[in-house]
This record gives C-alpha cells, sequence and structure tokens, in this order.
C-alpha cells in the first residue's frame, strides 16, 4: 500500500569517510564532528557505496591516495536529527540554497541533492555554489522574511539573485544585506545543468563531481566560513505551472533555528515579493569534502538523558576525537560538562574524565519538577574548542490523579498538544507526558491515563498500560488516535482474539486500515462521520451538532486541522462495546470508529480510531469546529472517568432553582470561592472582569452535573481593585441562566 510522503523518508545518520584513516567522521553543517568508525580504505573502494537503514545512498565519489594528508567527508543536516519528510516545490527559475560552515580549511569535491518530487524535471536543474561575507550567527539568526533582490532588465521578472548577473545594485528589503555575493563554483555564472532523477521506491542523492563536470574545484575554503550549494530550476513558464513543479526533501522547525534560502523568481505571497527568502526549512543537500586544515574536537554519542522520575545524579558519557588533517598535532587536552537548571543563565561545570576517547561525567541529582539542559565543551591541544548540541530533559512531577499522554506528538504543549482537553479553557487538571515508553513506576501514580496517538504511536505501551489495568478495577484508559492498528499490523486488516491487548482492553476483534484511502490524493481529503445518537460519548456531539447543521454530515479532517494525512481506520467491536461514533470510507462503507465499554472488574475504557481534535463542519458558507468542543467525545470521556477540574461538587442534591453565591470571602485575597447551584447538567462558563470591562479569566466546564457546586478563583496574578464575575449557564434541557456579581480583591 502506498503510505504518506512524511513516513517514506525517516531520519537518517549519514555515513561519511576519511580515505585516509582508521576513524572517520561527519561534520555537521554548522561545524560540529561527528566520528564514524567502520571500514578501512579498501572496504570502502571496494564497496563504492554505503547504504544507510532509510534506503537513502551517499556513494564513495572521492578517491584519494591512502598516505596524503586531508581527510573526506561529507556534511549533512540529516545526521543532526533532521527528520526529512517534506516535498518542498519550486517552480521556473526558482532557486534553493543550503548553507555550511567550515569546521576546517576544506576543499569542496563533490555535491548532492536529494530530490522528492521530478513531475517538473523535464527543463533541468542548474548546480553551483556561492560564498558570502555573513556569519552563521547572520544566518542562523535571520528568521523567516524577504532579503531583497537586484534588478535585471533580463531577468525574469525584472529581478536576479546575484549580483554577476545583475545591472544596478542590491535591493534590500527588511534592512538585510545581499546573501550571497562571490560565485565560487558555475559555469560562468550558469548552474551546471542536470536532470535530476527520483525514484521513490530506491531513492538516493543526484551528486555532481566537480572536477568532473566543470574541470576545476573551488578555491579553499577556510575554517568557519560560510558556503552554500544552489539549485536553479530551469524552467522559464512565468505562469508557473504545475507540471513543471519540481520538489527538495526538507525539514523544518530545527531548533536552534536554521533558515534555508530560496529565491522565488515570480512571487512568494504577493507580487513584488520575489526576491531572496529566508525560510524555516533546511534543504537535504550535502556536500563532500576534503578536510586539510586543523579542526577543533569531534564530539559524539552524547548521552542523552531521558526524562525520569529519578532525583539520583545522572552519568553523561561523550565519545571524543581530535585528529589533526594538516598532519600537526592532534589529540584532546580537556572536556567539560557544562548543565544549568530550569532554564537559568548561570551554568555549571564538571570536569569530565576519560578511559581512551570516552569521556564522562556526572549531573548531580535534583529534585522532581526541575528541568536540566546540559552540553559537552572540548579543548584539543591547539587550544581549538568545540562543543555538542544543547540536550535537555526534566525530573518529573506527578501532581494530578490523570496522565495524558501524547505518543508520537513529541511535545506536551503548543498546537496540537495543548488543545486536546481545552488548553486549560474547561478547567481539567491533569499531568502530561510525552517522554517515551511508560512504566509500572510513572502508571503507578494514576487513576486515569488518557493516550493521544494520532499520527501513529512512537511507542509500545501496550504492556504497561495492561499489567497497570490488571493492578485495579478503578483505573480507567482512554486511546485515540488514527494509525494505531498499522503501528502493530503493518497497515493489514486482520482478527484480533483474547490475549492481544487490542483485543482484551480495547475490545476490538477485527481492524480496517485506512478505508478512506483509494489511491494517492486520497490522504488529504477529508472524511464522513457521525456521532451517534443518544450515546454517552457521541450522544453530546450529536445534539450540538444536528442542532446546529441540521443533520448535515459531520467532518473529519486532520489535513486541515493539524497538518496530518487523513488515514481513517475502522473497527468491529465486542458485544460489550457501546458505539459512539460512525466513519465512512471512501467507498460509502459505514464502520465503528469509536466506543466504549466498561471490563468486568470496573475499568471504564474508551477507544477512537480517528484523531479527535479534527472533527469539524465546513461548507461554503459555514464552518464549525467540534474536536475543541466541551462536546468532543475525548472531553467526554474524560468527564466520565472523573478527571478533576477547578468545578468541585458540594452535594448532588437538585435545586429547585438556577442560583449564584455571594463569594467568599469579599474583600479576598488571594483567592475566593463562588458557588452556583445547577438543575440539570449544564456547560458552564465562568468569566471575570475588571472595572475596564476586560476580561482577566474565563474557564468553560461542559457537563457539569446538577447539585450545588465550588468554583475556586485565584487573583493572584491581579491588582488591587472591583471586579465582577459573571456565570452563564447552559443546561442540558435547553434552559439557560446568567449572572453577575461583584467583589473585591485587596492586597
Amino acid at each position: 500500500m502506498l503510505r504518506k510522503i512524511s513516513t517514506l523518508f525517516v531520519v537518517l545518520v549519514m555515513l561519511a569517510f576519511s580515505l585516509n584513516a582508521q576513524n572517520k567522521a561527519i561534520l555537521r553543517p554548522t561545524g560540529e564532528m561527528i566520528p564514524v568508525k567502520g571500514q578501512n580504505t579498501n572496504e570502502i573502494i571496494k564497496d563504492l557505496k554505503i547504504k544507510n537503514l532509510s534506503n537513502v545512498e551517499t556513494r564513495s565519489i572521492i578517491a584519494k591516495p591512502v598516505n596524503s594528508k586531508g581527510t573526506i567527508d561529507t556534511m549533512s543536516y540529516r545526521e543532526t536529527g533532521a527528520n526529512m519528510n517534506t516535498n518542498f516545490g519550486f517552480f521556473s527559475q526558482d532557486l534553493m540554497v543550503q548553507w555550511f560552515v567550515a569546521p576546517a580549511d576544506l576543499i569542496i569535491k563533490a555535491v548532492g541533492v536529494m530530490p522528492s518530487d521530478v513531475s517538473g524535471a523535464a527543463a533541468g536543474v542548474g548546480v553551483s555554489i556561492v560564498g558570502t561575507g555573513l556569519t552563521l550567527d547572520d544566518f542562523s539568526s535571520s528568521g523567516q522574511k524577504l532579503w531583497g533582490r537586484y534588478p535585471s532588465a533580463d531577468g525574469f521578472m525584472g529581478s536576479t539573485p546575484f549580483e554577476w548577473t545583475a545591472n544596478g545594485e542590491w535591493e534590500s528589503f527588511n534592512e538585510m544585506p545581499a546573501p550571497f555575493t562571490e560565485d565560487l563554483w558555475s559555469d560562468f555564472g550558469d548552474g551546471f545543468p542536470i536532470t535530476i532523477t527520483h525514484d521513490a521506491t530506491y531513492t538516493e542523492y543526484n551528486w555532481v563531481v566537480l572536477q568532473d563536470a566543470l574541470g576545476f574545484e573551488p578555491r579553499t575554503i577556510l575554517r568557519n566560513e560560510v558556503f552554500a550549494i544552489v539549485t536553479k530550476h530551469n524552467g522559464t513558464d512565468i505562469a508557473q505551472p504545475g507540471e513543471e513543479r519540481m520538489g527538495f526533501i526538507s525539514t523544518g522547525g530545527l531548533s536552534p533555528a536554521i533558515n534555508g534560502f530560496k529565491y522565488y523568481a515570480v512571487k512568494r505571497l504577493e507580487d513584488g515579493d520575489q526576491g531572496w527568502w529566508t525560510r524555516n526549512y533546511v534543504w537535504d543537500f550535502v556536500a563532500q569534502v576534503d578536510l586539510i586544515g586543523d579542526r577543533p574536537p569531534v564530539i559524539s554519542d552524547v548521552t542523552a538523558l531521558n526524562t525520569t522520575l529519578s532525583t539520583e545524579a545522572q552519568l553523561v558519557e561523550a565519545t571524543i576525537v581530535d585528529d589533526n588533517p594538516s598532519g600537526g598535532t592532534a589529540g584532546v587536552a580537556s572536556a567539560i560538562l557544562y548543565y544549568t537548571t530550569n532554564g537559568g543563565t548561570d551554568w555549571s561545570e564538571v570536569p569530565m574524565s576519560n578511559v581512551g576517547d570516552l569521556f564522562s561525567a556526572s549531573i548531580p541529582g535534583q529534585v522532581a519538577g526541575t528541568e536540566i539542559y546540559y552540553y559537552v565543551f572540548a579543548f584539543d591541544v591547539n587550544a581549538n574548542s568545540s562543543e555538542s548540541s544543547l540536550y535537555w530533559y526534566k525530573i518529573f512531577l506527578a501532581e494530578e490523579n490523570t496522565l495524558v499522554v501524547y505518543n508520537g506528538l513529541g511535545a506536551v504543549s503548543g498546537y496540537p498538544s495543548s488543545y486536546y482537553f481545552g488548553d486549560g479553557t474547561l478547567g481539567l487538571k491533569y499531568d502530561r507526558w510525552a517522554y517515551g515508553q511508560l512504566t509500572a513506576e510513572l502508571l503507578g501514580n494514576y487513576t486515569n491515563v488518557l493516550e493521544i496517538a494520532t499520527k501513529g504511536p512512537a511507542d509500545d505501551n501496550q504492556p504497561a498500560i495492561a499489567e497497570w489495568i490488571a493492578g485495579s478495577g478503578s483505573r480507567n484508559y482512554m486511546l485515540a488516535g488514527d494509525e494505531y492498528f498499522g503501528f502493530y499490523s503493518g497497515w493489514v486488516n486482520q482478527a484480533h482474539v483474547a490475549g492481544d491487548f487490542i483485543f482484551d482492553v480495547l475490545g476490538v476483534n477485527y481492524e480496517y486500515n485506512d478505508v478512506n484511502y483509494a489511491a494517492s490524493g486520497d490522504q488529504t481529503k477529508a472524511s464522513n462521520m457521525a456521532a451517534v445518537e443518544g450515546t454517552l460519548l457521541g450522544g453530546p456531539l450529536y445534539t450540538e451538532f444536528t442542532t446546529i447543521n441540521n443533520g448535515d454530515m459531520l467532518v473529519y479532517d486532520p489535513y486541515y486541522e493539524i497538518g496530518a494525512s487523513n488515514w481513517l481506520d475502522g473497527a468491529d467491536f465486542e458485544a460489550d462495546v457501546q458505539v459512539d461514533m460512525k466513519g465512512f470510507g471512501i467507498d460509502g462503507t459505514e464502520y465503528n470508529a469509536g466506543g466504549h465499554r466498561t471490563l468486568p472488574a470496573g475499568n471504564k475504557v474508551a477507544f477512537f480510531t480517528f484523531d479527535p481534535l479534527s472533527l469539524d463542519a465546513k461548507s461554503d458558507t459555514t464552518y464549525e469546529w467540534y474536536g475543541f468542543y466541551d462536546v468532543a467525545p475525548q472531553i467526554q470521556t474524560a468527564l466520565w472517568f472523573g478527571v478533576e477540574s477547578g468545578v468541585e461538587p458540594i452535594n448532588n442534591q437538585i435545586p429547585s432553582e438556577f442560583a449564584i453565591s455571594q463569594n467568599y470571602p469579599n474583600p479576598f485575597n488571594p483567592s475566593t470561592k463562588i458557588n452556583f447551584a445547577l438543575t440539570v447538567d449544564s456547560r458552564v462558563e465562568i468569566t471575570i472582569y475588571n472595572l475596564l470591562g476586560q476580561v482577566v479569566a474565563n474557564e468553560v466546564y461542559g457537563n457539569i452535573t446538577s447539585g450545588l457546586h465550588e468554583y475556586t478563583f485565584n487573583g493572584s496574578n491581579l491588582s488591587s481593585g472591583v471586579y465582577f464575575y459573571n456565570v452563564k449557564v447552559e443546561g442540558v434541557d435547553g434552559s439557560n441562566y446568567s449572572n453577575t456579581k461583584k467583589m473585591m480583591l485587596l492586597k
């Protein structure tokens, strides 16, 4: 089955090789050296190519005498951990440019580019190499913006990217300088022409060997100097039709930020904004170089500490080596482990001891809740210094009785992670985890676990969850997310039987993968779904949706809502599972897409085969986002589990009328309590205003049961003065109530 493009390319570690030494190394594009131990010279020459795990090849293009000075290496952004998974396109006369920083004096031998889409490759691509007077800081701190362009009477749209093809002075935007000002390697200003080839099932770089192509190589690039690989789309159609599109594999959102350059020949966003733009992406270009000068120590294999419950000291190890490709004195003189807590500006240092190339030191133990940042720094015998990437871990603090697990999202906050349970607007109280596999030690702190695996899980949590559920009938579990089945089955439809977690816990006896997919392109389309009327977890959504949309189909659109391909799955449930949500395949077939059950021991379990944040309704005139509503199935599940919120029940006696009390104490400092009475289950919104009518606090609580409830407001972040609080109630029977009262904060 064809899979989405983001899974065609996984993180790879580029292999680089030194043909004159047993210890080889990769260069980080920003200058850090990563050693690779492996084949000797004869083995490399014999193999000619080394294949890595993600089916990408890098070829041993350059051969040099074994006894000569210098080291052959490959500079690449992939080995920094960049997940190259984006197909970034360009059109006629556009340029895509990726820069690198020389870690030592070097000679560029060859460059390679990794295509992702060659539908418009007939026009060809021009490859060149350029230099700049700018530095690493100039490029990495610029952000995403328009830099400018050169005027050219003969250029595309009256503009051109380089001074050597211009007939006027640099036209700056945003006070930015011309980024690339030296023609290091080209065919008299034109890129060396190549036709890009690409095989989606067996991807490899398109290489240009500089000496073979034009008969010369660029001048020596000095240490810390910036150079860049340029690809130019040689098409000439100003309309930039889709059939002329080409693409290169890229990635965005690197931290710290690294911006690639793209020259938009026609425009980017609007007429007149053609020119050089920095984008928050890096392109998958590589440079094979011969290092000929001294370089700093190479730091690699730094221990990446994981978030942990342990408050004990943590050991950090790193491999540090130093060679001198020029043939001079080499060796590591010293290494230091630096660390800081909670993002502080004061760094502590711990000298590292070593056995051979392996250096080690320990970060002292920290209290629960502490965040620790750390890196390794090293000097060589020639006073050259280098430092590793910055690493981070946390001493996890369990505070609530509910844990939300973001399995595969990689972050506990931001979009979409924070929004699955209201981003605080619903008042639900829970801890968050996105730090790897669940453990018995962690789960033992919780009564409820709500696991989101939207794009497919990164960790197999089934054994830990199964053991945790078996430990007590009061423990409740929800799982939601597309691609969960495929992670275990390889996207092969199949049955599940007793002894299988998916059967025993989730109540699924048969899985259907990617039911909305028939051909390439379907993965971006919305799917139809339906909430089941009168059900515990789907009924509130059914009522809300049908009231507004007159019975039209609910839409499931993760591509629109969270930028994820839509791979809706279906399921056959066991008899004790109540179906709350339905999904519809590309052929209109109806599937179960969500349901809930109570296990014999009393455990409450809910399972959804889709991303619950991606439920909405769209037409030419309307748009409603239901994934964030309090009626959304994942939020209804949290309420069913009894997840704590900022509203606490006082008693369940049903009052005869809605009512809101005066806050007490009043005046208050810094907190006060507000009681309200509900005659029926209701949606409650509490808003705090200052004297100017500005909202200073707002919380929404869905499905609060009838009875008397207490809300605690904390004004510690407010100044003394008069405030107003409004309680707005919407009953499930259609009733409404609203009242506003005054209160005073005195500090």
